[in-house]
């Protein structure tokens, strides 16, 4: 890795990221299928499993985030029994700010900050392509 991984708050819950990174990771795994839809490009066919990200195309990190907002949404109970806290995450080249809940109900990924109040435990902050990596298995966020 040539980048830096910055992370700042509870380190408890930066331990427990890898039980997200991995529900992940099994949905794009299983979903790769499903997703280019019958021999549809896998960018566009992609882009409308989105449910509320509206991430840029040119986002490496873009197919594994639409698959975790859906991995948060198919199994967030189960994800939040696992890691119950809040994480933003600062993505660079091109500049993308997700925040991850799993502290509230329903659980959700989405653009931006959490909302106002809440308290945000961890932040990672790291580039695009270093979070792609983590979503292939390559990195190892830990």
């Amino acid at each position: 890795m040539k980048g830096q991984i910055k992370l700042r708050g509870n380190m408890g819950i930066a331990m427990k990221l890898q039980t997200v990174i991995a529900a992940a990771r099994k949905h794009l795994e299983s979903g790769a299928a499903a997703a280019t839809g019958g021999g549809g490009a896998s960018g566009g066919s992609t882009a409308g499993a989105s449910g509320g990200l509206s991430l840029p195309s040119a986002l490496v990190s873009r197919p594994f985030l639409i698959q975790m907002e859906e991995a948060v949404r198919s199994r967030g109970a189960e994800l939040q029994r696992k890691l119950k806290g809040v994480i933003v995450f600062k993505l660079t080249d091109p500049t993308v700010e997700l925040a991850l809940d799993l502290r509230s109900s329903p659980p959700s990924l989405k653009q931006g900050q959490p909302a106002k109040g809440t308290k945000v435990d961890l932040t990672l902050t790291l580039k695009d392509t270093d979070f792609a990596a983590m979503g292939k298995g390559t990195l190892n966020p830990q």
